[in-house]
């Protein structure tokens, strides 16, 4: 349905990966002529929905990155598809980034030259299967205020991020014991001093310092006797920390421009939940990580040697950046009650590992 009025842009972009569908591979066998982005939902193409998602927050830069031999055919749809031509605005783009391949990762697709060049600020990541009751203009308020002074600022190399998960225990004809969910390790939160109001998605803030899938979890218990290691710096800058199974990575972030460095800077980086955001965590305690990482110098605004080499030479920025408290994890009840958490960057007094 065609909205007759635009919501005011939040300066976002918006890249909707649509996949090959190796998981419906009964109906996406042949992508060049069906992707899985176009298979039928209530009588719309599963593209709709992410899109009319994106349009409802005010996002209309949009980019569908896709492999070569599905190209064809979601051009054709954006073009014809009566569902898809009534969405206001302008027709997303679409890319087909060389060395895309059926089997890359999230993070690996965001280290391709032509994805780096399509991002050129705050974006937003998620998948052509996303479909959700949830208005996204809340949760993208909540990641503008989350980085209270730095929202108008589109370019600012201290804005956090932020995801979503869902609950799966408990939920009857949506998920099954089956389902594959996250380990989410979160610890207490500091309080705004202006209490949100009710219902609001600010309740119940709590920090992630570890996240992972359960079948990477499983891995680890198998490898150390059925025994979870813990290191001794995470408890002794965190004495209260909670640990989460039935929850589920929706697979949507919002994320600030410098990601792309820190995804650039880390090849083994395979995809954006386990490896970007886990990583990420971990360096908010694990001495030395940060710098490891090269998080130190992305979030000082320095390019990557071959950025270098393309840009001329190395970008600073003369704001200082402390690294030691990079990433946490709200927890938001809804009015419903179904909790969800964002993870975020927030500033804190200097730390010394």
């Amino acid at each position: 349905m065609p909205h007759a009025t635009h919501p005011p842009s939040p300066g976002l972009q918006a890249l909707i990966l649509c996949g090959p569908g190796l998981s419906l591979n009964t109906f996406t066998s042949t992508p060049s002529t069906l992707p899985k982005c176009l298979l039928p939902v209530a009588n719309r193409p599963m593209l709709w929905y992410p899109l009319d998602w994106c349009h409802r927050m005010g996002i209309y830069d949009i980019t569908l990155i896709t492999p070569a031999d599905a190209a064809p055919p979601l051009e054709a749809a954006l073009r014809s598809h009566p569902v898809l031509t009534s969405l206001s605005g302008p027709r997303p783009e679409v890319l087909a980034p060389k060395g895309l391949e059926m089997t890359s990762g999230t993070a690996e697709l965001l280290r391709l030259g032509e994805v780096q060049r399509a991002i050129k600020g705050d974006f937003v990541v998620l998948s052509c299967d996303f479909v959700s009751e949830i208005d996204g203009s809340r949760v993208m308020q909540q990641w503008m205020s989350l980085n209270p002074a730095l929202a108008a600022a589109s370019f600012s190399r201290r804005k956090g991020g932020l995801a979503v998960y869902y609950p799966t225990h408990g939920r009857e004809g949506i998920s099954s014991k089956k389902d594959e969910t996250d380990f989410v390790a979160t610890v207490p939160f500091s309080r705004p001093n202006v209490m949100p109001p009710t219902g609001s998605l600010r309740q119940g803030v709590e920090e992630v310092v570890m996240v992972m899938p359960t079948d990477t979890l499983n891995d680890t218990l198998d490898e150390n006797k059925q025994a979870l290691p813990i290191r001794q710096t995470l408890l002794a800058k965190h004495g209260n920390v909670k640990i989460r199974t039935k929850h589920r990575d929706a697979h949507v972030y919002f994320l600030p421009l410098w990601v792309k460095d820190f995804a650039a800077r880390n090849e083994k980086f395979d995809s954006i939940s386990e490896d970007v955001l886990g990583w990420w965590a971990k360096a908010g305690w694990q001495q030395g990580l940060a710098e490891k990482l090269g998080l130190d110098e992305v979030l000082a605004g320095k390019r990557s040697t071959d950025d270098e080499a393309a840009n001329g030479g190395s970008v600073d920025e003369d704001e200082e950046v402390d690294a030691t408290a990079l990433s946490s994890t709200r927890r938001s009840l809804q009015e419903s009650g179904t909790p969800q958490y964002h993870l975020r960057n927030q500033s804190s007094p200097s730390r010394h590992y």
